[in-house]
């Protein structure tokens, strides 16, 4: 059952609207292709120093007042769009953006991938994904964000065998995970509930484009392999990873071109951390699953006792 039919969310579909704003502002100079062209993404780009009166084309970007932020913060969330779309939305944005805006350490940039076209083994997939890479992820997006408490490592604060055991079986009922106790995780599983999306919440604020687009690329590889992926298969795969060279190979196979984004002087050392918290969390599953089952057929046995008159001459 897809995610959109577990929680009652309408699929999403393309905005006319935003699609003649966006044709109203052409023309557009970047050109960038991502590894799904139809997956809808939503972006949230927090700014301070915005002065009043300033104001992006309404037809394709929202705009709220952010109490967390300072000297006039101002929070820009987009429609959903994608691919193309996606691209021109985030150069129209920066074109209007005045020079005296600021990204302080104080603002990020937040991406929704949309999830609502995904059962829940792809999307227990696409965390096995995210985990592997997690430790690069953060090396990417810089300025000490894994140390950030509104956007917190899963590896560093969630049992992860508990996670993925509850996206297995809690998710596929509708009920809830453990990790979304904590909206402030770099991974936000809470939006599966409310939006049906993944959030990404690691990325500081900034005007590089070139890198927003490099990490929603990166976002987006995760989706495309949890589609492409059955599970046996990617776990085996995972289990397998046991070199620097594995892990190199996997690292291309997976984001392809833009791989060479990723700082690689600890990719086999990330890489490595990341493949031992999945594999532990699959040995500590397991175990767990034959505890209980242990415990379970022990209960039957007393029961099947204490039915038992016992005669003493």
């Amino acid at each position: 059952m897809l995610l959109s039919e577990l929680f009652a969310i309408k699929p999403i579909i393309a905005n006319v609207t935003c699609r003649k704003g966006l044709l109203q502002y052409k023309p557009y100079t970047i050109e960038y292709k991502f590894p799904l062209h139809d997956c809808f993404c939503g972006i949230e780009i927090e700014v301070e120093n915005i002065e009043d009166g300033f104001g992006v084309p309404v037809e394709v970007w929202a705009s709220k007042q952010d109490n967390s932020l300072r000297n006039r913060g101002v929070e820009f969330i987009s429609l959903p769009v994608a691919g193309n779309d996606l691209v021109q939305s985030l150069e129209l944005f920066f074109r209007y953006l005045p020079p005296t805006a600021i990204f302080s350490q104080r603002t990020s940039i937040h991406v929704h991938v949309n999830a609502l076209d995904l059962d829940v083994a792809a999307i227990k997939r696409f965390v096995l994904l995210y985990l592997l890479f997690e430790k690069m992820l953060y090396r990417f997006v810089g300025k000490d964000r894994d140390r950030n408490i509104f956007c917190v490592p899963i590896q560093d604060s969630y049992r992860v065998s508990k996670m993925l055991n509850d996206l297995e079986t809690s998710l596929s009922i509708g009920g809830r995970v453990e990790h979304e106790q904590n909206r402030y995780a770099g991974l936000n599983l809470a939006c599966l509930h409310t939006f049906g999306t993944f959030e990404f919440r690691q990325l500081g604020g900034t005007r590089d484009i070139t890198k927003i687009l490099s990490w929603i690329n990166m976002l987006l590889s995760f989706k495309k392999w949890a589609i492409e992926y059955d599970s046996n298969t990617l776990i085996n795969e995972v289990h397998d990873l046991n070199t620097t060279s594995d892990y190199h190979s996997f690292l291309y196979k997976i984001f392809g071109p833009v791989s060479n984004a990723f700082d690689l002087t600890h990719a086999s050392k990330d890489i490595e951390r990341g493949v031992y918290a999945v594999k532990y969390s699959q040995l500590e599953g397991r175990f767990m699953n034959e505890l209980v089952v242990h415990r379970s057929n022990n209960s039957k046995g007393m029961q099947m006792l204490a039915g038992v008159e016992v005669c003493v001459e």
